[in-house]
């Protein structure tokens, strides 16, 4: 039997340091990460995290840890947590823990609250309408396309450069809106990176050629059909047409009436007086 133990109080030590060595807290960076452990954990009493399996590793076990650190990366808050605690839920609870754990020295107000997408709900918004936060906007949000869209139809874009000296770093630019959700009213940046152009566009044409490839294929198959009349081949083909239909590969097609000799009756030669039939399509 193996057992994991916490110190769940909070950690004071770290803030009483904060505090003597007057380190600056303007922004704060929150995030959760997970550990994986071997073993096996029964734990059932209260106050303690709970040990769950990994979602795609059902060998392995693990346990969260939640983190606050400031822009200089000197960890300001962190504790335990369960491994299946979820980061929407984890970001409400150390948001409305923040005061009591920084203290009355730190004006809430006076920090950025910095985290990913996982951050972005209702719930969590209408907690943080007292700070300010970065985030990066989550696609759940009908907003983000609209945004997006917006901005590549405004094309008014603000360049920003590259933020390296290598040569193969990217290119940044962006465009700004003000939008409002339950009343309150955010400020969002949508940025343009020359990268994603190449990786998109790559993907593109891994896509086509994919594309191709199983047109070409239903093609043939439709090619090898054969049908009753003109009528039946012309429905036909407007049917594929209307599923396989896209931007890159235009679908023509020709109809080719095929003649067929009509089954002679009996053995043997033909006499002289017989007539090939043909079957021409209504």
């Amino acid at each position: 039997m193996s057992h994991l133990y916490f110190v769940t109080s909070k950690i004071a030590l770290i803030l009483n340091a904060i505090a003597i060595e007057k380190i600056n807290i303007s922004h704060l960076h929150a995030d959760t990460t997970s550990v994986s452990v071997y073993g096996e954990y029964n734990i059932q009493e209260e106050g303690f995290i709970d040990i769950v399996r990994e979602d795609h590793r059902n060998d392995l076990k693990q346990l969260k840890i939640g983190l606050g650190v400031n822009q200089e990366g000197i960890p300001v808050i962190g504790e335990p947590l369960s491994g299946n605690k979820d980061d929407k839920t984890w970001n409400f609870d150390f948001i409305k823990s923040l005061s009591s754990c920084i203290g009355e020295e730190v004006d809430l107000k006076s920090i950025t609250y910095v985290a990913d997408s996982a951050l972005i709900t209702e719930k969590n918004l209408a907690e943080l309408k007292d700070m300010f936060f970065i985030f990066r906007f989550p696609a759940t949000f009908k907003l983000k396309k609209q945004l997006v869209e917006l901005a590549w139809r405004k094309d008014n874009w603000q360049d920003i450069g590259k933020l390296s000296d290598s040569k193969k770093a990217a290119e940044y630019r962006y465009q700004t809106f003000i939008r409002t959700i339950k009343d309150n009213k955010y400020y969002f940046v949508v940025v343009h990176s020359s990268n994603l152009d190449k990786r998109k566009q790559k993907a593109i044409d891994k896509n086509i050629d994919k594309l191709y490839k199983n047109l070409e294929k239903k093609v043939k198959a439709l090619a090898k059909r054969e049908f009753a009349c003109i009528k039946g081949a012309k429905a036909e083909f407007s049917l594929f047409e209307k599923k396989h239909n896209n931007p890159f590969y235009p679908l023509t097609y020709e109809v080719i009436e095929i003649t067929r000799a009509k089954k002679r009756q009996g053995k043997g030669r033909p006499s002289k007086d017989y007539i090939v039939s043909r079957n021409y399509p209504s």
